[in-house]
């Protein structure tokens, strides 16, 4: 008996798979899902907003917390200024030793020289030459401290009592070289009286001295203090920039995954339209 041949089975095109079969896919399956697209849109919707929304907050926070770095700076610098006149202060009165040790020797010559007939020439160009280079010095040190500005009023109020001091140095300095220098052309009672004036203004640098003195030490004082508060501030700020900075962050990524999220809404929706029979 002769074998039938057997053939293979042509398969129905009703079997074969369709190249358009993307409902196989993941793609294909979302694209089906109306409820996908929905999702997508939703949320994307809702993160793009609410990043958006942070994104503003996190900017207008930053602004605020620079204007906050810059008063703090403004006052930190303050501090500073007012730490450096402090500072300033106590080296001159240091330096200051000599030349009023000096000054009171010549004061002293010139009691004991009330009743002489003239002052010696080589003391009296000495004398005239070591007061002119100390008031020179007294005028750049008050052009150094008026060349702070400060707001707050202990140290605007220091800086007014240094140069009011700093004044009255002067000022007997230039009564010491003005008696010297026309000391020969004196009367005995003349001379007497000119002795007085400087004994006068003597008193007024030691009360000026001693009002400068009592205002520093608040100065440095309220410095102290500052510098404590400053600190405390300094890592209260540097705590809210970490904070926004994360907040940022957190912002970006949010509303990035909604316009991922949008776009992928959009895409399925519009692959769900090609598929769709016209």
């Amino acid at each position: 008996m002769a074998r039938k041949n057997k053939k293979n089975p042509v398969p129905s095109p009703r079997a074969s798979a369709s190249p358009d079969k993307g409902a196989g896919t993941l793609w294909g399956k979302l694209a089906e899902s109306v409820s996908a697209y929905i999702v997508s849109f939703v949320l994307g919707t809702m993160l793009t907003g609410a990043g958006g929304h942070l994104l503003l907050q996190a900017k207008a926070e930053d602004l605020a917390l620079e204007r906050e770095m810059l008063q703090f700076s403004r006052f930190a610098k303050e501090e500073e200024s007012a730490s450096e006149m402090a500072e300033f202060w106590t080296s001159d009165r240091s330096s200051n030793v000599e030349p009023f040790t000096k000054l009171l020797t010549v004061v002293k010559r010139l009691s004991d020289s009330v009743t002489a007939e003239r002052l010696d020439d080589a003391f009296v160009y000495e004398t005239f030459i070591w007061n002119s280079t100390f008031i020179s010095h007294i005028a750049t040190q008050i052009g150094r401290i008026n060349g702070h500005t400060f707001v707050d009023e202990l140290y605007k109020n220091l800086q007014q009592d240094y140069v009011k001091e700093l004044d009255a140095e002067k000022n007997l300095l230039s009564e010491v070289t003005e008696i010297v220098n026309n000391w020969n052309k004196l009367s005995v009672e003349r001379r007497k009286e000119r002795l007085g004036q400087i004994f006068n203004k003597s008193l007024e640098v030691k009360t000026s001295l001693a009002q400068t003195e009592s205002r520093m030490l608040q100065v440095v004082q309220k410095i102290t203090e500052k510098k404590t508060e400053h600190n405390h501030k300094y890592n209260e700020i540097n705590n809210q920039i970490t904070t926004v900075a994360r907040k940022k962050l957190l912002a970006k990524v949010g509303f990035f995954t909604g316009v991922a999220l949008l776009i992928t809404g959009i895409a399925l929706h519009l692959f769900k339209k090609l598929k769709s029979p016209t």
